[in-house]
């Protein structure tokens, strides 16, 4: 299976109170297709691959890659990356060809990005040094939302999750609702499939 290099860096670094998106990269679309009806916002490490395979040089694993394919097959749902590896174009590139040529998941689901959102520093009230992984989430769910306001999501009333090794679900009651929570020790497992299908509606 081909190899692919995991992005380190979330490029989360906070510059202001007010998060600002970047809105040329919410997608090479204008519009979502009136066929989106429902949506992945899919992160790459942690749910494809796992602490196995993580890191630099992490291939993506057969076995998650089938379980994310199950999820659109049985769904019908559409995918908008926001793992890190949307923020460079080989890596973005990989995953896609990846997915279409090995596991059956069409180029033409994948329908854009999230934005590169940079969220104002947490503190850590007891060291007083920033909180990198509290930013990073707060970051990652600024994205996701950016993106959904862009594209209508819940005017369309388009069905969507968010599947992430983050714990973006603790930080926020909407995005709690529509979560799959990942580990980075196993990747995508079947109840996280199952979840992911209850809440898009098979």
């Amino acid at each position: 299976m081909p190899r692919m290099m995991v992005n380190p860096s979330s490029g989360t670094s906070a510059v202001a109170a007010t998060a600002t998106a970047t809105a040329a990269s919410i997608s090479a679309i204008d519009e979502l297709p009136p066929d989106v009806t429902s949506l992945v916002f899919l992160d790459v490490d942690g749910v494809l691959n796992s602490e196995a395979s993580y890191g630099v040089d992490a291939p993506l694993e057969d076995a998650l890659m089938h379980r994310l394919a199950t999820i659109i097959e049985r769904t019908g749902a559409f995918i908008a990356i926001s793992s890190t590896w949307r923020l460079r174009e080989d890596h973005r590139e990989k995953l896609i060809a990846l997915a279409e040529g090995y596991f059956g998941i069409a180029r033409s689901r994948f329908i854009g990005s999230t934005p590169e959102i940079r969220h104002a520093d947490v503190i850590d009230a007891s060291s007083g040094y920033v909180d990198y992984a509290t930013t990073g989430i707060l970051s990652r769910i600024d994205e996701i939302k950016a993106f959904m306001a862009a594209k209508r999501v819940a005017e369309r009333g388009i069905r969507w999750v968010v599947i992430d090794d983050m714990d973006m679900g603790s930080h926020d009651a909407e995005i709690a609702v529509h979560f799959v929570k990942t580990k980075r020790e196993e990747g995508l497992t079947d109840a996280a499939v199952e979840l992911a299908v209850h809440l898009l509606g098979e």
